[in-house]
């Protein structure tokens, strides 16, 4: 067995940027005191701060802000053989008040009448498009329902729809 001793002591210590050097003992800054952030819901990550070495120094969370183009409400339903929703978002029930006219009822109120409503209907079997309108005297547009009408778009007479969805907007 053969023992080696070093008995250089010239050796020379040095700390580059973002390091600091006490005799043969280096530091850095505290760099990993940054809490953990959990968001959930419609808060998110906004920013990251870096420092000058990419260590993580802070993390700001914002929410996203309510915005009149979400969806309150939508519905895929059938008015040709009985009235039935086949998929909904925030829609209870479907009043069917005879050929072609429908009410549709909100789960959840909107918080008034000033909402917008699109939507569109298959064809029938005679291969004749429908339309969407509300007209006629059972019309409504309030805060818990309102009422939409199939209509042959060439005839204009009502009609029951083979497939209809309808998309409610609303700030």
């Amino acid at each position: 067995t053969e023992t080696v001793v070093n008995t250089d002591t010239n050796t020379t210590y040095s700390a580059g940027s973002g390091l600091g050097l006490s005799g043969t003992t280096f530091s850095h800054s505290d760099t990993s005191s940054q809490g953990s952030v959990n968001n959930s819901g419609s808060n998110f990550i906004q920013d990251i701060t870096l420092d000058t070495y990419g260590h993580i120094t802070g993390i700001t969370s914002a929410a996203t802000a309510s915005s009149p183009q979400y969806t309150q409400a939508w519905v895929k339903y059938y008015t040709n053989s009985g009235t039935s929703i086949n998929d909904d978002y925030n829609v209870s029930s479907l009043t069917d008040f005879g050929t072609g006219n429908t009410a549709i009822n909100f789960s959840s109120n909107m918080s008034s009448s000033d909402y917008v409503w699109n939507g569109n209907a298959a064809f029938n079997s005679a291969n004749l498009p429908y339309m969407l309108c509300s007209v006629g005297s059972n019309y409504v547009l309030s805060t818990s329902q309102f009422n939409v009408n199939t209509v042959n778009s060439t005839t204009v007479s009502a009609l029951d729809s083979p497939l209809v969805m309808v998309h409610v907007t609303h700030s």
